[in-house]
């Protein structure tokens, strides 16, 4: 009997061992002093919403200890800058992203143990962010602002790499009436930056590059550009347990 008792309990030990090796849930809610996070989740949202708007989400969230010391919403805000030209048909453009606002808390809740929701095993909350209307999307052009000072805002680099861009980019008919019109080059020259399969070779690309630098990006896109700005929030649910350590769920979107 007694070795029977003993079999029987070194197996629960090996198989609680096994579980333990292979299938901690917690292991990804650790932290290094072995205190455990809060599990955080927020609904998927939209990848683009309209500003102006009362967003609802639904939050949900638990914890180890079942003990929370902070609940609440905050933002980050980017500002996405679009500047496109047209030459031809053919559109460029580049974007710019940089931050707008920092982190700021939008609004904190009180913690509520009848949020509780069995099924889901969580707190379950529905909550609202106000999509500002000064984060609306907005345009200028040629109706807004002049070419020169469109071009005195355009990224480091824009420039080159857009001449890179339509000596790639345009018809040959195209560069031929930019370069021979424009007094670049004489026809014979253009012709020579062609092989004879009528692909322009190595050298000729870096010709018509430099062909359409001297012709430069006023001459070249007339009055079709713009500038969009849009702007990106990522929200972030922020949960504090009782270990007082935070963690959260973040989600993104365009607004338009």
């Amino acid at each position: 009997m007694k070795n029977i008792l003993k079999i029987y309990l070194s197996s629960v030990i090996l198989l609680l061992a096994s579980s333990c090796a292979t299938n901690n849930a917690f292991d990804d809610l650790g932290t290094s002093d072995g205190s455990i996070l809060a599990n955080v989740y927020v609904e998927t949202l939209a990848p683009k919403l309209q500003a102006g708007i009362d967003k609802e989400m639904e939050v949900q969230y638990w914890s180890l200890d079942d003990n929370f010391v902070y609940t609440g919403l905050w933002d980050y805000v980017s500002q996405v800058e679009v500047f496109q030209v047209e030459v031809d048909g053919i559109v460029y453009n580049q974007s710019e992203l940089e931050e707008f606002q920092d982190w700021t808390e939008s609004q904190a809740y009180p913690f509520d143990f009848s949020n509780w929701v069995p099924a889901s095993s969580a707190y379950v909350k529905k909550i609202t962010y106000n999509i500002d209307m000064a984060y609306d999307k907005t345009t200028v052009d040629a109706n807004d602002i002049s070419s020169t000072e469109f071009v005195s805002q355009l990224p480091e680099g824009y420039e080159d790499d857009m001449y890179a861009f339509y000596t790639n980019a345009l018809s040959r008919t195209t560069l031929n009436e930019l370069m021979v019109d424009n007094g670049i080059m004489t026809q014979d020259e253009f012709d020579a930056q062609y092989g004879e399969n009528g692909v322009l070779t190595t050298s000729g690309k870096e010709t018509i590059e430099s062909g359409l630098a001297q012709i430069g990006i006023i001459t070249l896109i007339g009055s079709d550009y713009k500038i969009d700005t849009e702007y990106e929030i990522t929200l972030a649910f922020r949960v504090t347990n009782g270990s007082q350590k935070t963690n959260d769920y973040k989600r993104s979107f365009i607004v338009f």
